[in-house]
C-alpha cells in the first residue's frame, strides 16, 4: 500500500507540473485501489482484535498498523485532490494560454512593410 501512495503521489506531482490530464486519471483511478486496501487492512486489524484477543505488545501493533493505514490513505487521498486539481487546470489554463499566445504573437509581429523607417517607428513603439 505504501508503495501504491508513494506512486500516486510522485505521478500526482507531474501531472500537476506537466498539465498531463492522462496521468491525473490515472491517480484517480489508483485511489480507488488505495481505498479498498485500506479496508482489507483494517478488517484484518478488526478480526485478529476479535479473534485473537492480543494482549500488551500485539494490541499495539495492532492499533499502529490501524492508525498507520488510515493516514496512508489520507495520503493517497491528498495525491487524488491534486490531480483532480491539476485536471482543472490542463482544462482551464491551456485553452486561455494559447488563445493569449495567439494575441501576442498578432500585437508583436513587424508590420507586413518592413522598410528602414517602419523598422525606426516599430523598435521604438516597443520601446515607449
Amino acid at each position: 500500500m505504501g508503495g501504491m501512495i508513494e506512486k500516486a503521489i510522485s505521478t500526482a506531482l507531474l501531472s500537476l507540473k506537466e498539465r498531463n490530464a492522462r496521468l491525473a486519471k490515472e491517480v484517480i483511478r489508483t485511489d480507488k485501489e488505495i481505498d479498498e486496501q485500506e479496508l482489507k487492512i483494517e478488517d484484518l486489524c478488526i478480526k485478529y482484535i476479535a479473534l485473537q484477543q492480543p494482549k500488551a505488545s500485539d494490541l499495539r501493533f495492532i492499533t499502529s498498523v490501524m492508525k498507520i493505514n488510515n493516514e496512508l490513505e489520507r495520503i493517497g487521498d491528498y495525491a487524488e485532490y491534486m490531480s483532480r486539481q491539476s485536471l482543472f487546470l490542463a482544462s482551464l489554463l491551456l485553452p486561455a494560454l494559447q488563445a493569449l499566445l495567439s494575441l501576442l504573437s498578432v500585437l508583436l509581429a513587424p508590420p507586413s512593410s518592413y522598410s528602414a523607417t517602419s523598422r525606426i517607428w516599430y523598435t521604438t513603439s516597443l520601446v515607449a
